[in-house]
Parts: structure tokens; C-alpha cells; sequence
């Protein structure tokens, strides 16, 4: 009886030996899905890794989608296999309208897809300048979307120590609600940053436009400035 207990626990560890070796032969991920949100071909300027993107995998109708983050110039990357992909955003997803419900895609090596979008409003001719430890910052909405009723409902702007400028990372943040602005033409806001520690001889600002019923702000450039 011993001798079969025995011989059982041998097969069964040979067993896991060669299930284990299967799972490590597997292929791991080795094909890169980039590309950019635009409009009019340019990337957008959003707020970093708050956007994301579906990408679900054709022929598993109840497979969970995978996502890929949008950081602050509107470019994203994803790796996964070779295979035919969907790609789509979720509903209330970004400060824009696709101009496409879903793109289809198909990966046999790595592929440049740009999803082409209509924003709401966007952000022209944005100006900054420093004084002290002031920052001025004067821009254009320009509404895109002209039929649309969301409407502005407050303008920022930032100013980081890093070139990742938004709410979490801002040292400074200037509001002016929609109510209050006269003219979506000439947009002015300036706001005074604390000293630096440690000290640097720059900073980083942006200004960015939040939405009416629309969750995700859409920004001007980070823009550097020698103080």
C-alpha cells in the first residue's frame, strides 16, 4: 500500500511539473497598439491618464475589456497579441463627441491607430507670462461642437513644478466660472505660486476648460516658463 501511495505522489508532482512548464511557455504579450485621440489629425491636450480607451478582443462576447490610458498630449499605448480588436470609449468618456462609435482593428504587428474625435470647445491662442511669483495666463474657448447646449463651466489654470500640469499635480490653480466670463474671446486669469523648495529657476502651466455635464477638462499645451 505504501509503494502505490508513493508511486501516486510521483505522478502527480511529474504532473505539476509539466503543467507548470506549459504556463511558462506561454507567449507573453509582444505587439504595441499606439496612437493618439484628434481632432483634425493633432492630438488633444487633456488631463493625464483620466481618459481611457476600450479595446476589447473580437469573437468573446463576454470578454471584459482591457483599457489604455491617454496621458496629457492625447497619445496612448497598448500591448497585447496578435489578434482583431475593437476599439471604443466608454459613455461620458472624454470632453469631445467620436466622430465613430467603435474603430476595428487588425493586429498582426505593432500599428499607429488615431481616433479621430469632435471636442466641445477648445483652447486657442493660450499666452502666459510671469511677474514675481505671478503667472498670467490669457486664451481663447473656441465651441466646436456649435449645436451642442453644454456650456463652459469654469476655466483654470495651472501651474507645476513638473511638466505634468493638472488638479494633482498643480503647486497653483486660478478659476473663473463660465457665468462670469464676458467674452469667450479673450480669457484672461493670473495666480500667485508659493515659493519653491527646492528652489527652481521654472515652472510649468496650462490652462484647461471644464464642461457642463462633462466629467474630462479640455487643455491648452504645458508650456514652460523661465522665472
Amino acid at each position: 500500500m505504501k509503494k502505490i501511495k508513493i508511486y501516486l505522489l510521483v505522478i502527480i508532482a511529474i504532473s505539476l511539473i509539466f503543467t507548470g512548464c506549459e504556463i511558462d511557455n506561454y507567449n507573453e504579450p509582444n505587439v504595441f497598439l499606439t496612437g493618439s485621440i484628434v481632432y483634425n489629425g493633432e492630438p488633444l491636450n487633456l488631463s493625464n491618464n483620466e481618459v481611457t480607451l476600450q479595446i476589447l478582443e473580437e469573437g468573446w462576447e463576454l470578454e471584459t475589456p482591457n483599457y489604455a490610458y491617454v496621458n496629457q498630449t492625447g497619445e496612448y499605448s497598448f500591448l497585447t497579441f496578435k489578434g482583431s480588436y475593437t476599439l471604443q470609449f466608454a459613455s461620458g468618456q472624454g470632453p469631445f463627441k467620436p466622430n465613430q462609435e467603435s474603430i476595428s482593428v487588425e493586429l498582426d504587428g505593432d500599428k499607429v491607430v488615431n481616433y479621430e474625435v469632435t471636442p466641445y470647445y477648445l483652447v486657442r491662442s493660450a499666452n502666459f507670462s510671469t511677474s514675481g511669483q505671478n503667472v498670467a495666463a490669457t486664451f481663447e474657448a473656441a465651441k466646436i461642437i456649435t449645436d451642442a447646449s453644454n456650456t463652459i463651466q469654469t476655466v483654470y489654470l495651472y501651474v507645476s513644478k513638473t511638466s505634468f500640469v493638472d488638479k494633482n499635480t498643480a503647486i497653483a490653480t486660478a478659476t473663473l466660472s463660465g457665468g462670469n466670463i464676458t467674452n469667450e474671446n479673450s480669457i484672461s486669469l493670473n495666480v500667485d505660486y508659493p515659493t519653491l523648495v527646492p528652489d527652481q529657476d521654472y515652472i510649468f502651466a496650462r490652462v484647461g476648460i471644464k464642461i457642463s455635464g462633462v466629467e474630462d477638462m479640455i487643455f491648452s499645451e504645458v508650456i514652460r516658463l523661465d522665472i
